[in-house]
């Protein structure tokens, strides 16, 4: 089934942003190899292939942003 069906309907209807490359990097401060470590370990959000060739990659802003305040949060209670 498409990605896109599976959302809960108040997430279809909210327009996704998408970070590039040097965007995460800038927002997250860390390198596209520990980015790329993180994803394998099931540990970052994963990235989406976008069209029309599924050559380039980006991550959901929104997944993005949830991934940080979870990691800040858990820095916080430890």
């Amino acid at each position: 089934m498409h990605r896109a069906m599976r959302m809960a309907p108040s997430k279809r209807n909210h327009r996704m942003k998408m970070l590039n490359k040097k965007q995460l990097r800038e927002i997250t401060s860390l390198s596209i190899q520990s980015i790329t470590r993180l994803e394998k370990e099931g540990k970052f959000p994963r990235r989406v292939k976008l069209p029309p060739d599924f050559t380039r990659v980006a991550w959901v802003e929104e997944e993005v942003n949830d991934w940080l305040y979870a990691t800040v949060q858990r820095q916080r209670a430890s």
